[in-house]
Order: C-alpha cells, then sequence, then structure tokens
C-alpha cells in the first residue's frame, strides 16, 4: 500500500496539486525502524529510480555550484554594464536609433511567424503549460533524512553506500549523520567534559518580576517562564527566540545505536561512521569540539607514543582540516590548539603542511573553503586603508580563524605586488 502510494505521487496520473505528504515518509520510516516493514520491498517504489540518479546528482552539483558562487565577496552581484547589450556606433550612418527600431521590430515579427508556421496559438501554449506536471519530489533523499532521524542506522547506510556523493552535494545532510555521531560519544566525552560537577550552569537566571508593593531597595524575582516544547518529526531545534523547542518526536530513536566505551571505539567511529561526513565536523562546532576535548584527556592519560601517533594521525587527516568549514568560531581555534600544544613544533608544522598543500587540501570541500578564504582576503585588502585599519584588522582576523594559512599566503602575496601595502597590513 506504501508503495503504490509513493508511485502515485510520482506518476503523470496526478494532478499539479497532488504533492507527496510529508507523513507518508514519516509512517515508511518508523515502520521501517520497528522491522514492520523493510527497506528492500520499499525501495523499488521511491522515485526516482536507481538509473536516474545521475541526472540527480548533476542537477544537485549545478545547484551546489551556484551557492558556492554566491557565497563569496560580489558572487551575487549583477553587472548592469555588464548584463546589456553592445552598444550601436551612432557616428556610422545608418547606424543609430532607427536601425535598432527595424532590428527591434523585425526580432518581435519572428517568434509570431514562427508560432504560425507551426501551427501552435498562444491560447495552445498556455494549456500545454497548465497540463505539465511539476518534477516530483525526491523520495529517496526524503526517505534517508527520515531514516537517519529515526536511528535507522542500517537502513540509511545503504542508501549512502549506494549513493556516496549525497553528503557532499546536499547542504542539510550531514546534520543528521552528526546527530547520531553526538550520541555516540556521549559516554566517552563526559569525563572530558568542563564544568560537569557544578550542574548549577545551568539553571536558568531569574528575571525582574513585577515591583508593585515592594519595599523600596528590594527587587522582587521570579523564575523565567517555562519553555513550551513541540514534538515534530525533523531534527530537534532549540528556542530561537520565540519560547518554543522542537524535540524530535520518537524518544527511543537511540535504542539500536551504539555508543563508544573507550577510546578505542572513538577511532573506530572516526575512521568509519564518521567518513560519510567527513571533514565536514567542522559545520558542527559542537561535535569538533567534543573530538578535541576527548584527544586532550587522551593524550594527558596516556601519554605513549602509540597514542600520540593515532592521534597525530587523526588530527591531520580529520581534525585539523575540518577547522576550515568552522566559520569565524574562536572558541574551537583554541580547543584545537590546545590539543596540538601536546605534540611537538616539528609534529604541529607537519600537520600544517598536510593541511594546506598535502593530500588533504585536494578534497572538494577544502578546496571549495579555500577558494573562499582567498576571495575573502582579497575582498578586505582590496578595501583597507590608514583611515579603517581597526575595522579591516578584525575583518581580516574573522577570516584567518577557519584558514589562517591561506589569510598570510594571500596577504604576503598582495604585499609582494603592492607596496603601499605593507605598512597598512604591518
Amino acid at each position: 500500500l506504501l508503495g503504490f502510494k509513493l508511485r502515485f505521487y510520482a506518476s503523470p496520473a496526478r494532478d499539479a496539486s497532488d504533492t507527496l505528504p510529508d507523513n507518508l515518509i514519516y509512517l515508511a520510516a518508523l515502520l521501517i525502524k520497528v522491522g514492520f516493514i523493510s527497506l528492500r520491498d520499499l525501495y523499488p517504489h521511491l522515485y526516482p529510480h536507481d538509473d536516474k540518479m545521475a541526472e540527480v546528482q548533476e542537477k544537485l552539483m549545478r545547484e551546489k555550484a551556484e551557492r558556492e558562487k554566491l557565497s563569496r565577496p560580489g558572487g551575487g552581484a549583477r553587472n548592469a554594464l555588464a548584463m546589456a547589450g553592445a552598444l550601436a556606433d551612432d557616428t556610422l550612418p545608418g547606424m543609430g536609433r532607427p536601425r535598432d527600431f527595424t532590428s527591434n521590430r523585425g526580432a518581435a515579427v519572428k517568434p509570431d511567424g514562427a508560432a504560425e508556421k507551426s501551427g501552435a496559438t498562444p491560447a495552445k501554449v498556455d494549456e500545454e503549460k497548465k497540463d505539465e506536471l511539476p518534477e516530483p519530489t525526491d523520495q529517496k533523499i526524503s526517505l534517508l533524512k527520515s531514516l537517519l532521524c529515526i536511528g535507522a542506522i542500517p537502513e540509511s547506510l545503504y542508501m549512502l553506500g549506494k549513493f556516496p556523493w549525497l553528503p557532499d552535494v546536499l547542504p542539510d545532510l550531514p546534520e543528521y549523520v552528526h546527530r547520531i555521531a553526538h550520541h555516540m560519544l556521549s559516554k566517552v566525552y563526559e569525563p572530558a567534559r568542563p564544568l560537569r560537577d557544578r550542574s548549577s550552569v545551568q539553571v536558568a537566571k531569574k528575571q525582574v518580576a513585577d515591583q508593585a508593593g515592594q519595599p523600596k531597595g528590594i527587587l522582587r524575582l521570579a523564575d523565567p517562564p517555562s519553555r513550551k516544547t513541540l514534538r515534530w518529526a525533523q531534527l530537534d531545534r532549540g528556542d530561537m527566540g520565540d519560547g518554543v523547542a522542537y524535540r524530535f518526536y520518537w524518544d527511543d530513536w537511540t535504542d539500536n545505536v551504539p555508543i563508544c566505551q573507550t577510546v578505542n571505539d572513538v577511532f573506530q567511529l572516526c575512521g568509519t561512521f564518521l567518513n560519510y561526513s567527513g571533514v565536514k565536523i567542522g559545520q558542527d562546532p559542537t561535535l569538533l569540539t567534543k573530538l578535541t576535548r576527548i584527544g586532550k584527556k587522551s593524550l594527558s592519560d596516556d601519554p605513549s607514543k602509540e597514542n600520540h601517533a593515532r592521534w597525530i594521525d587523526l588530527s591531520k587527516r580529520l581534525l585539523v582540516p575540518a577547522l576550515s568549514l568552522t566559520k569565524n568560531n574562536p572558541g574551537v581555534v583554541n580547543e584545537m590548539f590546545d590539543l596540538l600544544k601536546c605534540f611537538s613544533i616539528a609534529t604541529r608544522y607537519s600537520i600544517y603542511a598536510e593541511w594546506y598543500s598535502g593530500q588533504i587540501s585536494r578534497l572538494p570541500d577544502i578546496k571549495a573553503a579555500f577558494d573562499q578564504a582567498r576571495a575573502e582576503t582579497k575582498d578586505v585588502l582590496k578595501r583597507i586603508s590608514k583611515d579603517n585599519t581597526k575595522s579591516m584588522a578584525r575583518a581580516l582576523a574573522k577570516v584567518a580563524y577557519a584558514s589562517p594559512g591561506i589569510v598570510f599566503s594571500v596577504a604576503i602575496n598582495q604585499m609582494e605586488a603592492y607596496d603601499n601595502l605593507i605598512e597598512v597590513v604591518v
């Protein structure tokens, strides 16, 4: 029955107003989670078919490239002069306005003639457009997100294994993977969590209440209003200022999620499940901070060469490069440097070299982050002067949080090319 419903919302028999209900996907994920149905039985009914996924990949890659272009300084600006066509030379005889009017008038007549030749009329064209159905919703991506939400890891890994490029083209998909990783690390992270013995830091601060009838010099304090919690079938969302927090409706989504018991399990997690996210863990500063604090505690408890070697390798291929995907977050940078201080200076610079010029630097995510950092650095250096040194220095520091090596490299090259930048930048 679910398969037939899913097929209908991707078939030509539907109306233009028939869109895939989100509840249908949520129900399918829940039934797969509890074992009532299997993904193997439902998968052939999902849209699009596997032979069409290459087209979906190309479409999503184009959208990703467009997002990266728009995020760069000046990437979204539309230059009116560049958009305008070539101007006619008014100095030449017969090249003035009358010629432009004639050519435009002729260009306007051609489509009508083409329409008459093909036998089509404007009314027929409008009817054909009305009869066109919108593109069906991608059911495989929607179901994958719901499966990750509800903790159906085997079925999610099956779909990610068939299409490993999905985390690269869907900007919100790594967030679903990180949510599961947070739960996997919860037990190992607890001893490394700062201020874990001070529960008072989580107590809400009292607010000033109504002072009617209070003696002079004494404030009446009251507890803040309780936060309202709503249930939904998506990832948890904290209070965004409206006093409402959203939580996932299924509290038992973690019943089959394995939990790391030791640091060895953390390395196994980073080498298996977190590979689907890779350096994208930098998009989740909390997750990156947890891994960094676990590393610091592990090195302090076990200073052996073997333990140092495996944390150096993990820092070189995952933790330090992930900083390039953070956004103006000095807290994560300080936590990472506290971990790097456990290594020798030569080891630290070998990690930096791998980050900026090694094999890691050729990863698509790192390369895109470096291109973004270069563009932002050049944009700041173009606007810097003796009058705005402080504001531009702050802007340059924000860019340098994530990729300091790129910022220094671009700044030195610019100073070598333009002597007047030396005094201002230094």
